[in-house]
């Protein structure tokens, strides 16, 4: 008995070390000691038991893992704003920028169509607009006879010069096209910069003086008593003194004044009355100079026909010489002289209707005969009156920019419009009718970016301070005009004076006024600003 019951608590002794080792250590909540071995792997499912000393968070109670903060969206690069370097040649300097010899150049009468590589080159350059249309036309009659010369030309980033010699009505003239980047590359110079200069030059002399790409004759203002002379904006000579027919010796003469930004405005006979009203137009045009000899020879694309002038002689058969403008900062000079073997003359009216077949927005009568000369690469071009220079008071000149003052400014974000005759298939547009019947057309107004407040117009011709002018009334309000979505036109176009237009705002915010044609040349729809 004693020895089973001492066997009983011998096994049981044994089971509960077996227990004890098997079972695993009590944690300090359980009552334990804290200490024991820890299990080394986790039954699935289950996360592992905390860190030896470490008191586990009770269950639901865990706090979240903090969310990182957003990495912010980069900040846009701003969209670059396009530059643009622009050469002026400050107002009051009496010497411009020498040309590079390097960039004259001449192309064979026998391939004159490779003067239009010289165009795309100007092109290239920014210096012409993509459509911009250029005077110069391979396909003329070139003059070839005893005084013969290549075309030349001039062309560097700020200026291109076209000269040619052409045969018109059996007569030959002598062209100078000439496309410049900013108006103050346009001068006039006088001599020994003076209005009453002792000294009189030769137009190869003030070319020289004045590093000219291209000199042309103006009025020669000191070989008479009439006119008026602006220059650097000052108003130098206004002779006041009675002339026939209630004219004065200031305002006899229809004048012609560039401004600022190298446009054309024009008085008429007996516009300006007295000296006072003469110094408000100047500041009201900003004009820089004058120039005072006429008549108007073609005024918003149209010849104008003179019968009665104080100079010039113009019923009778001389050498002519005029300019005219193309388009913005773009000029043509023309001049009629006696060539050896065709010699020959027109009148006023014949210049003017010959001018005008170059299609030109204006054009304004220079001094002629003798007078009438062009010099280029310090050569006289055309053949002058008598085979000799003439000393003259004064001339006008264009310059190239480059070494002048440097401007960096954006480029100015202009759009491009453009009018051509419908054609099938049309695209999606808009319409407006101004006027229909048999002899309608159909013109399509398109644009290579977006204009606003484009607004059609009725024209009735009116008498401005610079000319003929258009009063305006609106029509048809179109609001914005996009590339996408052009404009088609039904209208009916009377005779040479325009009666309908169109007025816009570009981009840049200029607003701009223009009126509706065909081309005298080749009666193509056509338009010009007014």
């Amino acid at each position: 008995m004693k020895r089973s019951l001492c066997m009983l608590l011998c096994a049981a002794l044994l089971l509960g070390l077996c227990a004890c080792s098997q079972a695993p250590s009590a944690g300090p909540r359980d009552g334990g000691s804290g200490i024991g071995i820890a299990p080394t792997d986790a039954p699935a499912g289950q996360e592992p038991a905390p860190a030896t000393g470490t008191e586990p968070e009770p269950a639901g109670l865990t706090e979240p893992a903090p969310t990182p903060a957003p990495t912010p969206a980069p900040t846009p690069e701003p969209t670059p704003v396009p530059m643009r370097t622009r050469y002026v040649i400050p107002e009051g300097s009496t010497v411009a920028p020498a040309p590079d010899p390097a960039c004259y150049g001449s192309v064979s009468l026998d391939e004159p169509e490779k003067t239009l590589e010289v165009v795309q080159r100007a092109r290239d350059l920014g210096l012409l607009r993509p459509d911009e249309r250029v005077v110069f036309d391979p396909g003329v009659d070139f003059y070839r006879g005893a005084d013969r010369q290549d075309i030349q030309y001039y062309l560097d980033e700020t200026i291109l010069v076209i000269c040619w010699k052409e045969v018109v009505d059996g007569r030959t003239c002598s062209f100078a096209e000439i496309k410049i980047a900013d108006p103050s590359q346009f001068r006039r110079k006088l001599a020994d910069d003076q209005v009453n200069p002792v000294n009189r030059y030769f137009c190869t002399e003030l070319h020289q003086q004045t590093n000219a790409v291209l000199s042309l004759n103006a009025d020669f203002y000191q070989n008479r008593d009439l006119g008026l002379v602006v220059y650097d904006r000052e108003l130098l000579r206004f002779p006041e003194q009675g002339y026939a027919g209630g004219y004065t010796f200031s305002n006899c003469l229809e004048t012609c004044f560039v401004d600022s930004k190298g446009e054309f405005h024009f008085t008429e006979l007996g516009q300006i009355t007295g000296r006072e009203q003469m110094e408000q137009y100047i500041a009201d045009n900003d004009i820089l100079f004058s120039i005072a000899f006429g008549p108007i020879l073609i005024r918003d694309g149209q010849v104008q026909e003179c019968f009665w002038y104080p100079v010039g002689e113009i019923d009778k058969v001389y050498s002519r010489a005029g300019i005219g403008q193309v388009d913005e900062l773009h000029y043509l000079y023309m001049s009629l002289n006696h060539a050896p073997e065709k010699a020959g003359s027109w009148t006023v009216n014949e210049f003017a209707r010959h001018f005008g077949e170059k299609d030109v927005r204006v054009a304004y009568c220079l001094d002629g005969g003798q007078t009438g000369e062009m010099v280029f690469q310090g050569q006289v071009y055309n053949h002058v009156d008598f085979g000799e220079e003439r000393r003259v008071s004064d001339n006008i000149y264009f310059a190239t920019g480059i070494g002048a003052t440097a401007i960096t400014e954006p480029i100015p974000d202009r759009a491009l419009l453009r009018l051509q005759t419908a054609a099938e298939p049309l695209p999606e547009h808009e319409s407006c009718v101004v006027e229909e019947g048999p002899y309608a057309l159909e013109l399509l107004l398109s644009t290579d970016r977006p204009v606003r407040e484009l607004k059609i117009l009725a024209l009735s011709p009116a008498d401005g301070e610079s000319g003929l002018t258009f009063e305006t009334r609106e029509l048809f309000d179109l609001g914005e005009l996009r590339p996408e979505r052009p404009l088609l036109l039904t209208l009916v176009i009377h005779g040479d004076l325009p009666s309908c237009g169109f007025s816009y705002v570009d981009p840049d915010g200029t607003f701009h006024r223009c009126a509706i044609g065909l081309s005298g040349e080749s009666g193509e729809p056509m338009f010009w600003e007014f």
